[in-house]
């Protein structure tokens, strides 16, 4: 998949983080069979890793917008 990949031109960069969103993936799931895998539970991962997505951008503005001075 990998060299696949490389062909159509995409960047290491992107190689990695499709790499590390799929080992999220399988640890979130465990030692489960393809077969296990429905499109419900797909749907509620990546509602959690949304969220969790929202969280982190929160906490990253909230500083920010603490240092802002309103005259």
């Amino acid at each position: 998949m990998k060299a696949d990949k490389q062909i159509q031109g995409y960047s290491p960069q992107t190689l990695k983080t499709y790499n590390v969103q799929f080992n999220l993936l399988v640890n979130s799931f465990g030692n489960i069979s393809i077969q296990e895998l429905s499109t419900n539970s797909l749907k509620v991962y990546l509602g959690k890793a949304a969220e969790k997505l929202k969280q982190v951008g929160q906490q990253q503005q909230s500083p920010s917008l603490h240092n802002i001075n309103i005259a």
